[in-house]
């Protein structure tokens, strides 16, 4: 059976029949709950919701969409994080994963100690029992064993990783891998853990240790002056620095790499890019492909701008007489091919260089390419709204949308409405009287909702991927992964909503209503909002959830389209460009997971994979999941 040819002649049948849909196939992304006896407080974050009631916490999970009550104490201590809780009852200390649905309890002594990270951004989680140490991941929901040497003498925590060091060795913990490595350590003069890793200095030799998160592992590189470097620390590298002289470490690649300047250079540092400038040249290191790109002439550092937010992947150089963009993804770099005097405005991988009227362009850090703003450049300008993966410009003629991604505009013609917007997101909000707009940066689209009238601004949240909009008798929500909107009826009387990342709710006098922007394919990644990036040569997790005994097939493609199949659901790449692999039956716990290996080689950065499943179930209608566009990196 060829299911490419299969579903190019479904994709062409239902083509010709499709009227439109009103549920997605992958859906109900809203879910209705009670809510429970005593509520005493509410949280969401990331892809959780957790209820605290009397002798109960009531948790859901936005990958699998289902409840799991756990029962408690008295006097419980509740920790959330983006796709985690740790409950601590006394000596039982419960780890909940959204991944799994399930709560993995941990017998502790009354002396432990428990470790969790930012309760804004965190993966992993460390408990301390005497010589004994616990590490949790939240992307696989499993309390794993370690045993130490000493007492543990240091315990620090990033996002992604987590160091115990006993005085013999340092133990470094990946939330992608949920495994303990072990690594002798000598004499340590400094210690840095971030998000990603961290960095140790040793003497007898000196030397410097580091941890990557993402390649589980520890590498070492002989480099004296460890101990009094000074650090700077990002999401996808950290540098050490002595005057001209540094350590460089890749924690995506896991690699440590020394450079030495002729002088001692100014550093103008991002997430992942980072740039020194001196009197005689100007280097900009590009993480992940490790590399370093030396400007023609040497550029000022007061003309030189670093992208921020949580993926940072551009630098924006003023020569003087234009401007060059270099990508963090690609290590290249693209003069604008326009003269001009321009304002500058930086998203995480998307600028928009503003010279005026008929010279305005916005630039793709992910496509290297630079992209002139449509017609209505030559309106008034009212505002520019940059976020993770795109951009949005409000003009007095409308609103026009980039998408870094597929480095297009769209544009909506209609003026007058209210922006609400994130620059640590990636999803745009404009709204009306009697509708809302959605620009999704994803796929370079206004996506309309209908409402019957937004009391006012408090109607609506949005928080990096998750919108959630009520009115006087529903609630809305739209999500880059699943690309639509979806409504639901309020009973009893609403009070408030939030959304927060990939999840949010609406809770009433009666119920909780909660909307998961994930839909049933997910995977294992620290930016879900906007790009979802796999590290090349790491392996990446392909989790398929769904009922029992529904066979899964892989779909797998280069370019982006969309296409409506009617009651099958939406394909979102070109048929042309996809390829399809088997990936098994669902089994009795509702989750399917294969986990695949990203390329190794760098001719792959900034490549866009689409990805999708056909689910066949063993009764009814087969259905395409959401879909999934991570970037190689």
């Amino acid at each position: 059976m060829n299911l490419r040819k299969t579903l190019l002649a479904v994709a062409a049948s239902a083509c010709l029949a499709a009227t439109g849909i009103t549920q997605n196939p992958d859906g109900p992304y809203w879910n209705e709950y009670p809510i429970p006896a005593g509520m005493t407080a509410y949280n969401v974050l990331g892809s959780v919701v957790a209820l605290e009631a009397p002798n109960a916490i009531h948790l859901y999970s936005g990958q699998l969409r289902k409840w799991t009550v756990q029962p408690v104490g008295n006097a419980p201590t509740l920790s959330i994080t983006n796709s985690y809780c740790i409950i601590q009852d006394g000596t039982k200390i419960h780890g909940y994963s959204s991944r799994t649905g399930k709560v993995e309890t941990l017998n502790v002594s009354a002396t432990a100690a428990l470790h969790v990270g930012s309760l804004s951004s965190s993966w992993v989680a460390v408990v301390v029992d005497g010589t004994t140490i616990y590490g949790w991941s939240g992307f696989y929901g499993e309390w794993v064993k370690q045993q130490l040497t000493a007492p543990a003498a240091s315990t620090d925590l990033g996002s992604h990783a987590a160091v115990v060091t006993d005085g013999v060795n340092a133990y470094g913990w990946s939330a992608f891998y949920g495994t303990w490595v072990a690594q002798k350590i000598s004499a340590m003069t400094a210690k840095h853990v971030f998000r990603n890793g961290a960095l140790i200095g040793q003497s007898g030799p000196d030397s410097v240790l580091a941890f990557s998160s993402y390649a589980n592992n520890w590498s070492s590189l002989q480099w004296s002056g460890a101990a009094t470097a000074q650090a700077e620390l990002q999401d996808g590298y950290a540098l050490l620095q002595n005057g001209a002289d540094f350590l460089v470490f890749d924690a995506l690649q896991g690699v440590l790499s020394r450079r030495v300047e002729a002088a001692t250079p100014q550093v103008i540092s991002g997430r992942n890019v980072c740039v020194l400038a001196t009197s005689t040249r100007t280097s900009c290191y590009a993480a992940g492909l490790g590399t370093w790109t030396v400007t023609p002439a040497p550029i000022a550092a007061a003309n030189i701008q670093v992208a921020g937010g949580s993926f940072g992947a551009l630098a924006m150089l003023d020569t003087g007489t234009g401007l060059v963009a270099f990508s963090g993804l690609t290590g290249t770099m693209t003069p604008l091919n326009a003269s001009g005097t321009f304002s500058v405005s930086l998203g995480d991988t998307a600028a928009f260089a503003d010279g005026g009227p008929s010279l305005r362009y916005a630039y793709s850090a992910i496509r290297d390419v630079w992209v002139p703003m449509p017609s209505s450049a030559t309106a008034n300008v009212l505002s520019v709204n940059p976020m993770f993966n795109g951009l949005v410009i409000e003009t007095a003629s409308g609103f026009d949308g980039f998408s870094a991604r597929l480095a297009q505009w769209a544009n909506n013609p209609v003026p007058g409405g209210t922006v609400v917007t994130q620059t640590s997101g990636a999803l745009t909000l404009v709204t009306y009287n009697d509708r809302i707009e959605a620009f999704d940066s994803t796929i370079c689209d206004w996506r309309s909702e209908p409402t019957a009238g937004l009391p006012n601004t408090t109607g609506r949240s949005i928080w990096r991927l998750c919108a959630i909009a009520v009115d006087r008798a529903q609630a809305h929500g739209y999500s880059l992964f699943h690309n639509t909107w979806e409504k639901v009826a309020l009973q009893g009387t609403y009070q408030t909503h939030r959304a927060n990342s990939s999840i949010g709710f609406a809770l009433t006098s009666s119920h909780v209503y909660v909307f998961t922007a994930n839909g049933s394919l997910s995977n294992n990644a620290r930016f879900p909002e906007f790009s979802r990036f796999v590290v090349r040569g790491q392996p990446f997790r392909y989790m398929q959830t769904g009922p029992a005994g529904t066979l899964a097939v892989a779909l797998i493609g280069t370019q982006h389209l969309e296409s409506n199949l009617g009651a099958f659901g939406t394909l979102w790449m070109d048929p042309a460009s996809m390829f399809t692999v088997p990936l098994g039956v669902i089994p009795t716990n509702g989750i399917l997971d294969a986990s695949l290996v990203a390329p190794q080689s760098t001719s792959f950065n900034g490549t866009i994979l689409y990805m999708q499943s056909l689910l066949v179930p063993q009764q009814g209608q087969p259905w395409l999941s959401n879909a999934m566009r991570p970037i190689f990196l």
